[in-house]
């Protein structure tokens, strides 16, 4: 394969389907594939830590970008896993063969190329094989400024890494994409996708979520029918006052849904007050559902 041309991205992921899509006739930048794929995210795992540090996630999982990008674009993707290592490999050589660029999933600890102090163990590092020269397989790593070349040995360690997220000698390739889109459309769709609620945890049990308020423009108490109590709703209230950061509302969860016919009568202003946030109260919030 000599028309391959190797890009260096931001993402592993986004970088290796941008690259992919650009071979096969559709030129797709990185920034964009990351974001039709829906890519940006928030997560904020207290229970996961990492050298003594909750866990702050800012993408999508593993896979996501492959699986929404290739779906939103009406690409035709080829994946595969192996359960035996060999097979993998016959598998890898075969598409090589074909002339076929494959994707693949890694772990960056077994990657040779990759600078000793810089290697970890994690295993959904992609990258993609071009071909093979001998004993050895011509890769285009998205983080890297040049095509490197690697030993069959060292990437079938890297394909079939245990532990969490293991790539299972991942494979995918583009068979065929649609050149004619909607691009007006397909960014909206991307764009509404994307935008979603920010859940971070309780904020009555974690000192670290008001530290998060302060990446924020503003945010949405959330609390649930029969449980939050209204002595909390208020503390919760005095809490994000104290950060100056707007509550643009409450979102009342847990309601049931229930039924009832009320006289049509003219429009009257309310007496309630606005001012007094109160939970779990049917006549203060209305009969709403989920």
């Amino acid at each position: 394969m000599t028309d391959f041309q190797h890009r260096q991205s931001a993402h592993c992921e986004s970088g290796v389907m941008a690259n992919m899509l650009t071979h096969a006739g559709l030129p797709m930048s990185e920034p964009m594939a990351f974001g039709l794929g829906s890519g940006l995210a928030f997560a904020y795992l207290p229970i996961v830590k990492l050298s003594g540090l909750p866990l702050i996630a800012y993408r999508m999982p593993p896979r996501h970008i492959i699986k929404t990008l290739s779906k939103r674009l009406g690409a035709r993707l080829t994946t595969a896993t192996y359960g035996n290592p060999e097979k993998g490999r016959q598998a890898l050589d075969a598409a090589l063969d074909a002339g076929r660029l494959t994707g693949m999933q890694t772990s960056v600890f077994w990657l040779p190329y990759i600078p000793e102090q810089m290697r970890f163990h994690f295993n959904a590092h992609n990258l993609l094989a071009y071909g093979r020269d001998g004993d050895e397989y011509l890769l285009s790593d998205p983080v890297l400024e040049e095509a490197v070349r690697c030993p069959a040995q060292s990437l079938q360690k890297a394909r079939f890494a245990k532990g969490a997220l293991a790539p299972k000698g991942l494979l995918y390739w583009v068979e065929d994409v649609p050149l004619a889109h909607d691009w007006e459309k397909l960014v909206r769709k991307s764009i509404l996708s994307t935008t979603r609620i920010i859940d971070s945890a309780p904020l009555l049990s974690f000192a670290d979520t008001t530290l998060l308020l302060r990446a924020v423009d503003t945010t949405l108490a959330v609390v649930r029918s029969g449980q939050t109590t209204e002595s909390e709703l208020r503390q919760m209230i005095d809490l994000l006052r104290q950060t100056d950061i707007p509550c643009m509302g409450i979102a009342l969860n847990g309601v049931k849904r229930r039924w009832r016919r009320f006289p049509l009568l003219a429009p009257q202003r309310s007496r309630l007050s606005t001012q007094a946030p109160v939970a779990n109260r049917s006549e203060i919030v209305g009969e709403v559902g989920d």
